[in-house]
Parts: C-alpha cells; structure tokens; sequence
C-alpha cells in the first residue's frame, strides 16, 4: 500500500480580499494595503488602495512601492490618485516633492491641476517647500502639461507667483540690495523715472539674457509725464491685431499676415501701441505680445508660424453638412422601376442627412458663442490700458445664420424639420 505525499502550500507574496461585504473589503484595504495584490481589484477599489498608500507609504519604501504600482497592472486614475495624495498628506517633505513632480510630468486635466495650485499656496504643510513646489508648477505650465486654456495659465502663474512673493522679495532683498530700496521707493507712490536699456539686466535662471527691446511708458500724472514725453502716454494709438485661429483656414491666414504687416507700415506711426493676439473658440485668447512700439517684435510675431497654430487648422469642426441624401424625384416611372421600399429608405437617408446638418449646426454655433464670450474677455482685459484702444479683427469669418436665425433660403428646411419633430421622426 503506497501513500500520497502531501502537498506543500507555499503562501503567495499578496493579498487579495475576497469577501462580498464592499465594507469589510475596503477594512482588509486599509490593513494590509503593503500586501494587496492591485491587480485583482476593481477601478474603486484600486484608487482606494492608492490613496491609503499615498499617505502612509514611506520614503525608503518608495522603490518597491513604484514597482509594485507598474508592474502589478494598477491603472493610470490610480497610479494618479496616489501621487496626488501622496503630494497633500504623506508627512515625509521629500516624498511630498518627488509625488508633485511624478504628478505633472504626465497631462493633468483642469480641475485635478487646480488642485494641485491650491495645496501648493495655501496648504500648511508646504509652508517650508512652497518655493519648490511652485517651481516645479510653473515649470510644468511652461512644458503645456495642464490642459487648459491660456486665460486659466495666466491666472495659475499669477496665484503661484502671489504664493511666494514674499519669500521672493527676501531672497532679493538680500541678494541685491539696491532691489530693495527699489522696491520700497515703488511701494510707497513715488516712481523711479529717466529709467534706460542700461539700467535693466534679465535672468533666467541665473543666466543673463539679452533683452532685444525695451519701451518706458509712464502713466503718471500729466505734468512729470510731459516733461519727459511730449506725448502722454494716454493719448497714444492703440492697435491689436487680433488673429482668428477658429475661423480661418491655412490658406487666408497667410493673406491676414500679410495684410497685418501692411497695417503696421503703412497706417501706423511711430509711437502707435501694438499687440498682437490670437483668438481660438477652444483655447480662448492669447497675446503674443504686448502693446509696444518696437516694430521688429511686432513683425517677428506675426511671421512666427507657431503663434498661428490653432486646434483645428483643416477647419473641419466649422463644416456642417457633412454628406447629402439622394434627392427627392416626382417622375412616378421612376417610382414604379424601383424596389417599393426604396422610396422609404431614400426619405430614410434625406432624414439622416437632416439630422447630422442640424447637429453639426448646433456644435459650430456653440463655437462661435464661445469665440464671442473669449472676445468680451479680451475687451475687459483691455480695460486696464490707458487711452483708447483699437481692434483689428483678421477672419474669414462664420455663416452669421448661425446666431441670427435662418434665412429665407432654408425656410423650406426649416419647415420640414420643424414637421418631423413634431411628427416624432427627427432621428435621436
């Protein structure tokens, strides 16, 4: 009589919960996270997991921790979810660091980077590493990691730089000792006039950089302003060449250059203000530069193709018929020679063809709201120059039907549509 040998269980390395209690698994999570096994859990569970670790992980733990996290099949929103954690409550400051720049070395939507802005300038515990922090934000904004549009850019480095600005005005402070009585000079009302080029330097980071040019506007009152300018500033010209990116195809865009370069020789003088800015229904607007009077900076602008970039350059989002129906026939021997039912299917197509046109107006007339809504935003971003200011609007312009109404062409469309909704048979 021969005996079986015995099995020997050897105990896997992870850990998986398999009750169906939702509560009693997330405990088993929170417990033995260092031993669960992401791979066998679902999307919730997974991010749950990530953030248990996000705050407890430790910093000589990080290592097998991130191959865990990469070779075990977690996903992407946990993968996110941890750093994004790990970032705002691990207590270890480095660990807290390395998350953040984890965090915006990939693209990061909106609201989630908006997140990230707000625990960097205001959370207590990045009171010591919000330099850092806010470097490392800023310079992810500069590689076009966030996605978002360029007015929401602005206002993120604007509340950054207002997060440290303090700090900033220390180090200045005791790095550059006339910085300071600069700076106080300037607080208290009184400014610094007869300023030239040679009394500016430019540095990025720590490097010395050219600066190719340079205008004094004073905005003070009349009497000092006059006696350095014969012209008060207020009483300049002010131009802005505003591109349309979302309603101009490759082809007028390069007439727009050439007839904005044809404004700015012929019909400006020289002390006429220019800014060049670009407008896009997806992405808002954008000044490419300020309002200046060096005309080498305006030409470069407008023949720099990287300014002209918009996010549909074929224009297809503006196209709205897409494909046509067969068209409607009354000869009755046409009728009787076809299949009886290819009447109904050719009606069939005319309705499907209707409806996508009807769509695709809809979504071109939400683009062309938008573009206006990003106009009204320009135009109170301009409040703030003095004098008058003048827009030059380069376009190839949009069906203004679109926004008023149809017009008597389509009355007949309009009609039928408005009978096959009511009929019930507008496709869904």
């Amino acid at each position: 009589m021969q005996r079986r040998a015995r099995r020997k269980l050897t105990p896997a390395p992870w850990l998986v919960p398999v009750t169906p209690d939702v509560l009693r698994r997330k405990m088993v999570i929170a417990r033995e996270w260092q031993r669960v096994d992401p791979k066998f859990l679902d999307q919730d569970e997974q991010e749950y997991w990530g953030e248990i670790a996000g705050r407890q992980l430790r910093f000589d733990e990080r290592a097998a921790f991130v191959e865990k996290l990469t070779a075990r099949g977690a996903s992407k929103r946990a993968m996110e979810t941890f750093l994004s954690t790990c970032a705002a409550q691990n207590p270890n400051r480095r660990l807290r660091l390395i998350a953040l720049a984890d965090r915006v070395s990939m693209r990061v939507e909106r609201a989630d980077f908006d997140d990230l802005v707000t625990l960097v300038a205001q959370a207590p515990p990045w009171e010591k590493d919000r330099a850092a922090g806010v470097r490392i934000l800023l310079r992810a904004i500069a590689d076009g990691k966030p996605d978002a549009p360029d007015q929401i850019l602005a206002r993120w480095t604007w509340r950054l730089s207002h997060a440290v600005r303090k700090q900033l005005d220390r180090k200045a402070s005791q790095e550059y000792p006339d910085a300071k009585r600069l700076l106080n000079r300037i607080k208290s009302g009184n400014p610094v006039r007869g300023l030239t080029l040679a009394n500016f330097a430019l540095y990025d980071e720590k490097k010395k950089q050219p600066i190719t040019s340079f205008d004094a506007v004073d905005f003070a009152a009349d009497a000092p302003a006059n006696a350095i300018s014969p012209m008060n500033p207020a009483a300049r010209r002010s131009f802005v060449l505003l591109f349309d990116l979302g309603f101009t195809s490759p082809r007028s865009m390069s007439r727009a250059q050439e007839a904005a370069r044809r404004f700015v020789t012929e019909s400006t003088g020289p002390r006429d203000l220019v800014a060049v800015c670009t407008i896009d229904p997806d992405r808002g607007f954008r000044f490419t530069t300020a309002f200046t009077t060096d005309r080498q900076l305006v030409a470069s602008a407008i023949a720099n193709p990287a300014n002209f970039r918009g996010a549909d350059p074929l224009q297809l989002a503006n196209q709205t018929v897409v494909w046509k129906g067969p068209e409607e026939t009354n000869s009755l021997a046409d009728v009787v020679q076809k299949n009886p039912h290819a009447a109904d299917a050719d009606q069939h197509m005319r309705d499907l063809a209707a409806s996508a046109t009807s769509q695709n107006e809809f979504a071109v007339r939400q683009r062309i709201e938008r573009e206006i809504d990003s106009m009204a935003n320009m135009a109170r971003s301009l409040r703030m120059v003095a004098g008058r200011k003048q827009v030059v609007l380069l376009s190839e312009g949009f069906d203004a039907r679109l926004l008023q109404g149809f017009d008597a062409r389509a009355s007949k469309e309009q009609t039928k549509l408005n009978t096959q909704i009511v009929a019930g048979n507008q496709e869904k």
